[in-house]
């Protein structure tokens, strides 16, 4: 784990960096921690935190840190339940392997997987047939940030499904070959009371003169998805109302409380990426419903990948247009290669 903390005049920036999600439990269960009280993270709940209804019903998603420690670390099978069940809803849109697979085509050389005996018999010395798939623009490699800071009146069902969503999206990305890092953040912002003297209401900086920053590595791009865990780090509010909680109760200098929803910045991130935020004035409602959760799957996989979007669009089956997708991550798909 990577702490730092950055100061000038009003302003006071802390940044946790945790490059696995073992680096982050154990740092929350250290004893040696720092701890400034507080102690929301370690606030009783009820419900077995398994169990979707319990989840839903219980403001942290689990009866105790324990509890969420224990999840996190053997995963949330209930979680991974419910991406399997996003995935065979897309699949009214034809099936995710179709939706998703290359296009793969005859080529003919001197070496391949089986002759052609007919162009062998004419002397043809490229009768080599091989299977090789269509040029594709797609990145290799692309970084994905959610953002779970979320207000204290956000419902755990649309912080799930959020998270199943993103969950599902990669697991589409990783099928076509397409691998995914997935970093999970947590932006947040105070307003003190200096800061409200000196700045003016409209300036965003005022609102934001005390800043925290976690990131949480997840999944680096060359491990296989391990379903149960990146469901509970994405999807369960237990990975936001109780594990950044604490990470926010180690600094002293944060003042009370847990501060407010801050947008993530291109410098926030480690390289250009999918962000993904559960309050975000740019989501439209897109959690409020499976359908449209399940639409922004859709429109994520055509923005990652050209070829898909042009193939839904002559098809019927879109109307997203590329323009408005570059517009909302702010970034080009060339640039995600790392």
């Amino acid at each position: 784990m990577r702490h730092r903390t950055d100061r000038e005049d009003l302003k006071l920036h802390c940044h946790w960096n945790f490059e696995s999600v073992e680096d982050m439990v154990d740092y929350c269960n250290d004893p040696n921690t720092p701890d400034r009280g507080g102690k929301s993270s370690h606030a009783a709940g009820a419900g077995s935190g398994t169990k979707l209804e319990d989840v839903y019903a219980n403001w942290h998603g689990s009866a105790d840190f324990k509890q969420a420690t224990g999840l996190l670390k053997r995963g949330w099978p209930e979680g991974a339940n419910a991406i399997n069940d996003m995935m065979k809803d897309m699949s009214q849109l034809g099936p995710v392997s179709e939706l998703i697979g290359e296009a793969e085509v005859e080529t003919y050389d001197v070496s391949g997987a089986y002759v052609d005996v007919g162009a062998f018999l004419e002397g043809d010395p490229e009768c080599l047939i091989d299977w090789d798939t269509t040029e594709d623009t797609s990145p290799r490699v692309i970084s994905i940030y959610v953002n779970l800071c979320t207000s204290s009146g956000t419902n755990a069902r649309k912080m799930v499904r959020r998270g199943v969503a993103t969950a599902a999206l990669v697991d589409c990305l990783e099928t076509r070959g397409i691998r995914c890092e997935v970093v999970v953040v947590s932006a947040n912002g105070w307003r003190p009371r200096k800061a409200k003297q000196v700045m003016q209401d409209d300036d965003e900086d005022s609102w934001n003169a005390i800043g925290s920053i976690i990131r949480v590595v997840v999944k680096r791009a060359h491990q296989p998805l391990d379903m149960d865990r990146l469901s509970f780090c994405l999807a369960h509010p237990s990975m936001f109302r109780r594990f950044m909680f604490r990470v926010m109760e180690s600094e002293p200098d944060v003042p009370g409380g847990y501060g407010s929803v801050r947008t993530l910045r291109t410098q926030d991130l480690r390289r250009p990426g999918i962000v993904v935020a559960t309050d975000d004035s740019n989501n439209d409602g897109v959690w409020d419903s499976n359908d449209s959760a399940r639409d922004w799957v859709m429109d994520q996989l055509a923005y990652c990948i050209p070829s898909l979007h042009e193939d839904l669009v002559k098809q019927g089956k879109r109307k997203a247009n590329a323009k408005q997708m570059q517009m909302t991550h702010g970034i080009n798909p060339g640039e995600t290669d790392a």
